[in-house]
């Protein structure tokens, strides 16, 4: 059994253009950013997702929409897949960010512990985000039955965090996922994990590469990165997904 999962951003919006800090501000699509929503919808669909999840922002709503539109899929909706909450920095250019709080933008990106006044760090936010991934598991006891995936269309923030939690990132390497575009997407892959049967006797969350607990169904396996901040759909070039 194999689980396929892919994690796409949502289309651009004016705060993206203006490089503000955007949170878990509810900031909607230009008219740019449903335009890549529609040019990623059919790549996405043709993958055949068997189940959509959303952040409940509108921004990434309408762009998961548009693909379960053209897959046949009810998006859920769900809230753990917001953004970071940006606290005191919500709505504010990275300029004001910087002549406020002087090299803490910077240490923040840097460092997962680190979380804005008044706001959440990477790793509360990957930590949300892993709950809904647990909770899917025993929910959809049909992934990873074929090859269709299973997609979250969610904010970049929340997609590096989620991914490096996933792939179990020590803590001094959850900054070194780049930023992941607008209707860019990641693929992950769960796959059986490399180890005995005497450690996973001896300790079946932890023993081996893998995630520690996020699978409380299947804890002999790991998840793997296949793919990572793909836009083939917006130069045209050919998409290659495996």
């Amino acid at each position: 059994m194999k689980r396929r999962l892919i994690l796409l951003r949502h289309g651009e919006t004016q705060y993206n253009i203006e490089r503000r800090m955007q949170g878990q501000l509810d900031i909607e699509l230009t008219e740019n950013g449903k335009e890549q929503a529609r040019k990623v919808a059919p790549v996405i669909a043709a993958q055949k997702p068997f189940a959509i999840y959303s952040s409940d922002s509108s921004r990434a709503a309408v762009t998961a929409r548009a693909v379960g539109e053209l897959a046949g899929v009810e998006v859920q909706l769900d809230k753990r897949l917001r953004e970071t909450d940006m606290g005191e920095w919500a709505g504010l250019p990275h300029t004001e960010v910087e002549e406020g709080w002087p090299g803490q933008r910077l240490k923040w990106r840097a460092t997962p512990t680190y979380a804005p006044p008044g706001g959440e760090n990477r790793i509360e936010l990957a930590e949300r985000v892993a709950e809904l991934v647990r909770e899917l598991i025993p929910k959809h006891p049909e992934w990873g039955e074929d090859d269709r995936p299973l997609l979250l269309v969610s904010h970049g923030g929340t997609i590096c965090a989620l991914a490096a939690a996933l792939l179990d990132f020590p803590l001094q390497n959850y900054a070194l996922l780049s930023a992941i575009g607008n209707t860019a997407w990641a693929q992950l892959t769960e796959w059986p994990a490399y180890v005995t049967d005497a450690e996973l006797d001896a300790d079946p969350l932890t023993a081996g590469p893998r995630h520690r607990a996020v699978d409380p169904i299947h804890p002999g396996y790991q998840w793997r990165l296949d793919i990572w901040n793909n836009t083939a759909h917006l130069s045209e070039e050919p998409i290659v997904w495996r």
